[in-house]
């Protein structure tokens, strides 16, 4: 999945960034943009969706590289700091990293705390003398299956506390929980200017065949460079923290963007796509806060309402996730419990089981009937950032609407509405032809793509009286509308058009 590079859904930059005289101090607000329910936009005052390309760098040429022009290299994100290192504060949480062997029966169990420091520190000696100048911040020494919410905001202060003080922060974690710390972080510190680094190993640091080495010296390295936000760093792939997961618990790449393209790739150099947000001087927000009352359950065929009624009743959870099937689809046995838990006040979200694709609860009468009874959809979330925010957001709402208002905003790219943005940019790329081409396509498949999917066609007078013909379900009355907007000679034209230039 990592290897295929696609196009999508980007950072439009700022020609009017902040600089250190416009804000040089760190804000604290408790305020948070949100979204109305039938909608999402991005919450930062510098980003938001757009469809774009990645930045093209034609400084390197190597046949071997699998598309190497989709990143920008790494000479144009290094900071100046004269004749300084960059400074980067460790957060240390324990994992793998630093584990050592149980003698007795070959488990690994956590290392004593200053064994592990040191272990760490040393691991790669060039590093405080050519890198990054390193100091450490003791956080916990924990298997990561320990993680929980009050150690997501205890990181967060520290950061928030320390954020004038560094270029940039590495957190040091157990691989279990690093995609849910990733993505709680992701809110907590929000429009972030500086880069958050987590990383972890699959194999001891100890060990002669360890890749801690390597995680932990690019996670360094990231953290010293222009760029801002959470990162997970893991066998030479940048993920956006709000969409990492952790897809095999051996392989050395644990770990994969869900629903997104990788923010960036270490090969011999560091590369970043354009979605990678630059360094800026904006007061950094620290909301912390999560409500652990939350429930996940995975639907199946079989599965009874009746434990969820029994949860609701008990009055033991706020919000409840439930993992259905395909697009969202649930059974019809549920929409009376559903209706039960939102008239209680309890939100219930609904993700789907695959680990490709969106909530798009509307194709189905399921579905639909589901979003009726007060579901709340997770559109293209992974499922640990879905718990994540649920919990983050129940910590700052009061009613179900406010959660889902909170749940459909995107702060860091985490969530892209019905999934349409990748099929929009796909099919937003095909500009780079001639209109000819790009509308006969976009006729043949007129049947799959929606009225979101066009509606960008409707900047041209042609583009607009095309994208006329898709707005109407029904196809018989779709090739009336061509008729009447004269757009079968035009598509007859361009068909000619097409087949003539091969």
């Amino acid at each position: 999945m990592k290897k295929m590079q696609r196009l999508f859904y980007g950072a439009k930059k700022d020609n009017n960034k902040a600089t250190k005289d416009d804000l040089s101090d760190i804000g604290h607000t408790d305020e948070l943009p949100i979204a109305t329910p039938s909608h999402v936009r991005v919450a930062t005052s510098d980003r938001f969706l757009t469809s774009s390309r990645l930045m093209e760098d034609d400084s390197i040429h190597r046949e071997a590289s699998v598309n190497p022009s989709i990143f920008k290299t790494v000479d144009q994100y290094q900071i100046d700091r004269g004749h300084s290192l960059p400074k980067v504060l460790l957060l240390f949480c324990g994992g793998t990293l630093i584990m050592k062997e149980n003698p007795d029966d070959g488990s690994l169990i956590v290392n004593e705390k200053d064994d592990a420091i040191n272990m760490l520190l040393e691991m790669e000696p060039k590093l405080q003398k050519e890198v990054a100048s390193l100091s450490v911040e003791f956080i916990d020494n924990i298997d990561s299956s320990n993680m929980n919410p009050q150690i997501w905001d205890r990181l967060g202060r520290v950061i928030f506390d320390n954020y004038k003080k560094y270029d940039g922060f590495v957190i040091t974690h157990g691989t279990d929980t690093m995609a849910y710390t990733s993505s709680a972080l992701s809110f907590v510190l929000q429009d972030i200017g500086r880069p958050v680094v987590i990383t972890g190993a699959q194999i001891p640091g100890g060990r002669i065949e360890t890749d801690a080495r390597r995680n932990f010296v690019n996670a360094v390295r990231i953290a010293t460079l222009d760029r801002a936000g959470i990162f997970l760093v893991f066998d030479g792939d940048i993920i956006l923290g709000g969409r990492a997961h952790k897809m095999s618990e051996s392989k050395l790449d644990a770990f994969a963007p869900v629903n997104w393209s990788l923010i960036g790739e270490i090969r011999i150099d560091i590369r970043f796509s354009d979605d990678a947000k630059p360094r800026h001087n904006r007061p950094l927000r620290y909301l912390p806060g999560f409500d652990h009352k939350i429930a996940v359950y995975t639907i199946f065929p079989g599965f009874s309402p009746t434990e969820l009624r029994a949860i609701i009743e008990r009055g033991s959870v706020r919000g409840i996730i439930l993992a259905s099937y395909g697009s969202g689809n649930i059974s019809y046995r549920f929409m009376d419990v559903i209706k039960f838990a939102t008239s209680n006040g309890i939100a219930v979200v609904i993700t789907t089981q695959c680990l490709e694709g969106a909530t798009l609860m509307h194709l189905y009468d399921v579905g639909r009937q589901a979003l009726e009874a007060g579901a709340i959809q997770a559109y293209d979330m992974s499922t640990e950032c879905t718990i994540a925010k649920l919990m983050w957001a129940l910590h700052r709402s009061q009613t179900v609407g406010d959660v889902q208002s909170i749940m459909h905003t995107n702060y860091t790219g985490e969530i892209n509405i019905e999934g349409h943005n990748g099929r929009r940019s796909e099919i937003h790329s095909l500009l780079v032809w001639s209109w000819n081409d790009a509308l006969v396509l976009l006729v043949f498949c007129s049947d799959m793509a929606g009225p979101l999917e066009l509606s960008f066609l409707a900047e041209t007078d042609m583009g607009s009286a095309f994208a006329k013909t898709f707005f109407d379900p029904h196809p018989s009355s779709r090739a009336e509308t061509r008729q009447k907007e004269g757009l079968l000679e035009f598509e007859e034209k361009a068909v000619s058009g097409l087949l003539n230039n091969g």
